[in-house]
This record gives structure tokens, sequence and C-alpha cells, in this order.
């Protein structure tokens, strides 16, 4: 997965409020994490993330929790 922070993404589509998603076509300055079996991650409002990268190796299934919690 690629994180990057928001104040670095330009060419924001508009955001989808019916599948609550946003695409960026330029993303500066953006980190690959390499997820194994068990690891996780907590984002936050102003980070963005690439979903759906996946190493050759792997078989393909993936479970994704997402929680979105209310920023007070």
């Amino acid at each position: 997965m690629s994180i990057a922070c928001l104040c670095n993404a330009d060419g924001a589509d508009a955001y989808d409020p019916t599948n609550d998603l946003q695409f960026f076509s330029d993303v500066k300055k953006s980190v690959t994490l390499p997820f194994t079996a068990g690891d996780f991650a907590i984002f936050l409002p102003n980070d963005i993330h690439m979903p759906g990268l996946r190493a050759p190796e792997t078989n393909g299934n993936v479970v994704k929790l997402v929680f979105k919690l209310p920023v007070a």
C-alpha cells in the first residue's frame, strides 16, 4: 500500500459520496509500505492511500476492514 499526505496531492477528481472515495492524478512524495499477513495501518483524515497494490508472490486473498470515526 502506498501512503501520502493530502498536502502532496493535486489533480483531485470530484469526491464520490456513494462510494466514499476520491482519486488524485498527481501525488508526490508517497511511501510504499510492504504489508504482510497480520499487519495493519491507521490513517488520519489528511492521509491518502493507494489500495489494491499487491506483491506478485501473494495469492490475492486480502481482507480489508474500514472503520471511520468522526473527527472532533
